[in-house]
């Protein structure tokens, strides 16, 4: 009896050596697959690395260049996000307190406003605007003492599309060229004109007021996007209250010269060292025309081949 009860602890003994062995073996493996996956995920930079970091960048240069702006009392809050699309080398860049510039291509980028009131928005920039979609909608909240639900919050979403994810919102095709499409399609005259700059001044208002709530200057700078300058109702000369000229040539692209310059006796004189900011445009000392004397100034891209832009004072608008 004895001899048998040795030998079962033996056996015993013996298999649990063999499960310990076959359990730290399965442990090992499942480990070192867990160190591929993770390796494997550490190889691809564009999901863990650029990705995850230019999304951090773009939130928080946002939020940063937003809190250093002067509409500190607005009580909107706003938010930024980007589609799972936008390029390894997009870039965002915070020119000045409420100015940012984006460069490369974002795919869509979305804009979220909430505040305690109503909200309404316009937009100071190049159109058409069918790359802008609108949606206003409101959180709600029970009222005990009503035994209705009320409004707690308002919110404005924006949703920016640069050129190549408005071709394939509305078109369906991935090149803005034309490139891809069949026979049937590849006529050009019934293909509309959507490439133009996102470029311009983004207001959001109480929806009672005149007065802008927060004021957002974006510059979306896209490949293959030829520079220009803007031109819409809210773009005419005026007199600063320090009593200089406003000359407001604002281009597309923030990042290239602009140079200023008088029609002075049927001849264009360049006018030195004016102060200019992309954002606002070109600001001179004043010198009121004689009676009925209108003043020609034209903005040029220091580059020729791009385009140029008049204004007059006084302005015809």
């Amino acid at each position: 009896m004895g001899i048998i009860d040795q030998e079962s602890r033996e056996i015993l003994l013996l298999t649990l050596i063999i499960i310990s062995s076959f359990t730290l073996i399965l442990g090992l493996e499942i480990q070192e697959g867990s160190a591929l996956r993770r390796d494997k995920q550490d190889e691809d930079p564009k999901r863990n690395s650029s990705e995850e970091s230019s999304r951090r960048s773009l939130k928080g240069i946002f939020q940063s260049c937003l809190s250093s702006s002067e509409e500190k009392e607005s009580q909107i809050n706003c938010s930024v996000s980007s589609s799972a699309n936008f390029e390894e080398d997009f870039d965002t860049e915070c020119l000045s307190p409420g100015v940012l510039r984006f460069l490369g291509e974002f795919d869509v980028l979305s804009v979220n406003c909430v505040a305690p009131f109503h909200l309404d928005f316009d937009f100071d920039g190049f159109k058409p605007t069918e790359a802008i979609k609108v949606n206003f909608w409101k959180e709600l909240s029970s009222n005990a003492t009503h035994r209705r639900l009320t409004p707690s919050a308002y919110h404005l979403d924006l949703k920016i599309y640069s050129n190549a994810a408005l071709y394939k919102l509305h078109l369906n095709q991935v090149s803005p060229a034309g490139e891809g499409l069949n026979n049937t399609q590849n006529n050009q005259s019934t293909v509309p004109k959507l490439e133009y700059p996102r470029t311009g001044r983004y207001i959001i208002r109480e929806i009672v007021s005149e007065e802008p709530r927060l004021e957002i200057y974006l510059f979306f700078e896209e490949p293959d996007q030829d520079p220009s300058f803007m031109l819409n109702n809210y773009t005419t000369t005026s007199v600063l209250g320090n009593g200089n000229l406003s000359v407001p040539c604002r281009p597309s692209h923030a990042g290239l010269p602009v140079n200023l310059y008088k029609m002075v006796n049927n001849s264009l004189v360049q006018i030195e060292n004016p102060d200019f900011e992309p954002w606002k445009g070109f600001e001179i000392p004043f010198e009121e025309p004689k009676p009925g004397v209108i003043d020609d100034y034209i903005c040029k891209f220091e580059i020729d081949e791009y385009s140029s832009i008049k204004f007059t004072y006084p302005s015809s608008k």
